[in-house]
């Protein structure tokens, strides 16, 4: 993807998140082959329940982005944001798992 070049090749910053998010898409979406680090990210980010993985990135950072972030969405539901944190929390252990 080009974020994950931008970061990569052009020393770019993301958030962190965002840079998992975009390792976990080259590694299980995209058909473009890519030698060098781009193979190693495919090789190493292949892994068992990899896409249950990568849906939950994609949510958390979506929440994070249009809450949190930029706060496109006011949140103020103190419910959501217990929710959102416990998920993030349990993505967090899932990712100290692999």
């Amino acid at each position: 993807s080009a974020n994950l070049r931008k970061s990569l090749v052009y020393g770019k910053p993301l958030m962190p998140i965002g840079l998992l998010r975009n390792c976990l898409e080259y590694a299980t979406d995209d058909t473009v082959k890519l030698g060098g680090i781009y193979e190693k990210i495919r090789e190493n980010f292949r892994i068992a329940g990899v896409r249950d993985l990568l849906n939950e990135i994609r949510v958390i950072y979506e929440f994070r982005n249009t809450k949190v972030a930029h706060q496109h969405e006011k949140l103020t539901d103190k419910k959501l944001a217990e929710a959102e944190l416990a998920r993030w929390i349990k993505c967090l252990n899932s990712i100290s798992e692999f």
